[in-house]
């Protein structure tokens, strides 16, 4: 009976199935003509298809869609702790955090065409003070990569600091969290004006590459291609004279 019922349930294929089909969703941010700060960095290619609304195939596959929800999961738990802690008297200011707040009503987010929302963004508020805003990051990580960390990452750094140029906030909290032993390292980066130059500038270029006719040049890498949802249409490995 028990083999029976367990063949007839079989979790292992119902679920990989379930995820293996996610990679047929096409949502809605997928062709909203936006650039998105989490896919900012690195290759531009992308971000030119991204203004177009070309319809992305997805690549991420079974293994990664897990790990995925799993950061999903890890970051619901971690905002819900700055909630609770954040909200409130602290040292003589007044402390609030929103999760998930959207940045596309923004002057910087529609100047440059940026959608997207940040982690969560804490203000501390005082009497005859300029509030001070901190945007929060929270990125997961396996116990081997976790390791390595002593400082955020160059392409988080760059994702963050679009948030705090557009949300007005001067610095940004780094929550890494260790997901085999719920471990955390801490960083606090102040907001760079320099690097929102540099991202600005990378916008503008696709944006008037567009107006032209053209588009940014491929930027192969085996890396980022491999879940590259714009994989199919661009075909760098074809391209290698670009």
């Amino acid at each position: 009976m028990s083999e029976d019922l367990f063949e007839l349930l079989d979790p292992v294929k119902r679920i990989n199935d379930l995820l293996d089909q996610q990679d047929n969703i096409v949502q809605s941010r997928d062709v909203d003509g936006k650039y998105h700060p989490s896919g900012i960095s690195g290759c531009a290619r992308k971000l030119s298809y991204a203004w177009l609304k070309e319809k992305p195939q997805h690549r991420i596959g079974n293994a990664l869609r897990r790990t995925f929800a799993h950061g999903h999961a890890i970051h619901d738990m971690l905002q819900a702790w700055m909630s609770k802690v954040y909200n409130g008297e602290l040292d003589g200011y007044w402390t609030t955090f929103t999760a998930e707040l959207p940045i596309g009503n923004t002057e910087y987010a529609q100047q440059y065409n940026i959608a997207g929302s940040t982690d969560g963004l804490i203000t501390l508020t005082c009497e005859g003070k300029e509030p001070i805003k901190v945007i929060y990051e929270a990125k997961s990580a396996s116990v081997s990569s976790w390791g390595g960390v002593s400082s955020p990452m160059p392409k988080h750094i760059e994702q963050a600091n679009i948030y705090a140029a557009c949300l007005g906030a001067s610095a940004v909290l780094f929550d890494y969290y260790n997901k085999n032993t719920d471990k955390h390292k801490y960083f606090i980066v102040p907001f760079s004006q320099e690097l929102w130059d540099q991202t600005t500038e990378k916008l503008t270029e696709v944006t008037e590459k567009i107006t032209q006719g053209e588009l940014m040049p491929r930027e192969y890498s085996s890396f980022e291609c491999r879940s590259c949802g714009y994989y199919y249409t661009c075909k760098p490995e074809l391209h290698t004279d670009d």
